[in-house]
């Protein structure tokens, strides 16, 4: 079996054919790179129009950087939780709690049983 090389106009009528597939695939690749950036940007308190440099190679990563350490212009988040609620007023007829007295003294004890007498001759 012999292996011709291929006509060079098909070859040319086929890339022709791609090149709309091709740009269409770059449009959406470029929309998806611009449309988050431009929120990115805008809620940096930069100029939203910057995200037009992330299609250009190399230009990107530098806008990444300029991002990452940038100061942002934005107003600080408020407190995460709410603050307590007041208190509840107080219900009619409660009468707050007083102060309890100490306990009195108790009297001395004696111990309850009797100890055995102890024996000097005896050692432990």
């Amino acid at each position: 079996m012999e292996h011709t090389p291929p006509d060079p106009a098909q070859i040319h009528a086929m890339m022709m054919a791609m090149i709309p597939f091709i740009f269409f695939g770059m449009l959406v690749v470029w929309a998806i790179l611009i449309v988050p950036f431009w929120q990115i940007f805008k809620k940096a308190g930069m100029t939203p129009a910057l995200s037009l440099l992330m299609i250009l190679p190399l230009v990107n990563l530098i806008m990444l950087y300029v991002l990452a350490f940038s100061r942002w212009n934005v107003i600080p988040a408020g407190p995460e939780y709410p603050p307590y609620p007041p208190p509840y007023p107080p219900q009619p007829g409660y009468v707050p709690p007083t102060a309890y007295a100490a306990p009195p003294a108790y009297p001395p004890q004696q111990p309850p049983y009797v100890p055995p007498p102890t024996d000097p001759n005896t050692t432990a």
